[in-house]
């Protein structure tokens, strides 16, 4: 079962974001002009736990 809790880190991926998250970081990383994203979602659609698992990666 699904909780309403934001996904701490990696390990917690009951979203199944882990590539999501990697795939952001390494753009974010690896970007050599300053850029802009955006996260769009309906409440509850995990940009929160998106945003923690990019960090976490």
């Amino acid at each position: 079962m699904l909780t309403d809790n934001e996904i701490r880190g990696i390990a917690e991926d009951s979203l199944q974001f882990k590539a999501f998250a990697q795939t952001l970081e390494e753009i974010i990383t690896t970007s050599e002009t300053p850029i802009t994203l955006g996260v769009y979602g309906a409440w509850g659609a995990g940009k929160t736990s998106l945003m923690r698992m990019t960090q976490d990666n």
